[in-house]
């Protein structure tokens, strides 16, 4: 099987915003590998908080004005939204109660890893940023040259710890409030 189609094997069709903050999210039920909590929100809001076609060049997208692409283009936007608020959930879920994380939303992160060769979520990340195919990127291509150097620069500044009970409380708070923006951008 091809890189690319092992690629969308655990990335199904998830643009690379979606990939990266379910990553970071992911990464907080990792023992030593949850992104700091500043860093993590920080990470997360610049992700979220803006319309995610700002995050592409402009030639990379493709409007159109065909009333089936733009529900497909909804409906699968709504879909990642989804899985992102129930795996934030779950997050939540599993720091504050050790509630069992579903195991099918488990392998994204174990097949991510795998796919990046690390047992690391921050260099799975940093991978998904900078692997290359030729001179291209290989899979964040379309991403604009600024969000591409913010980001690069938010992971290199965000090392992995072990959450105390301070940080997990912060880490919750972090994750709360990113699944309330998740929820105002659909609702």
């Amino acid at each position: 099987m091809k890189r690319h189609e092992q690629f969308h094997v655990w990335a199904w069709n998830y643009p690379p915003d979606t990939v990266l903050r379910l990553m970071a999210i992911h990464a907080a039920r990792v023992p030593g590998q949850s992104l700091p909590p500043n860093a993590l929100d920080d990470f997360l809001a610049f992700l979220t908080e803006r319309p995610w076609e700002d995050f592409y060049e402009p030639d990379a997208l493709w409007p159109s004005e065909e009333a089936v692409s733009q529900t497909k283009t909804e409906y699968f936007y709504e879909q990642h939204r989804l899985d992102e608020a129930e795996d934030t959930h779950n997050v939540i879920g599993d720091l504050l109660f050790q509630e069992r994380f579903p195991w099918f939303r488990e392998m994204f992160l174990q097949r991510a890893l795998r796919f990046f060769r690390t047992q690391i979520p921050r260099e799975a990340m940093r991978h998904l940023l900078t692997e290359r195919y030729g001179h291209d990127f290989s899979w964040v291509k379309a991403l604009s040259s600024d969000v591409h150097s913010v980001l690069q620069t938010l992971l290199a500044s965000a090392l992995p710890l072990t959450l105390d009970d301070p940080s997990q409380e912060r880490v919750i708070e972090v994750l709360i409030s990113h699944k309330h923006r998740l929820y105002q951008q659909m609702f």
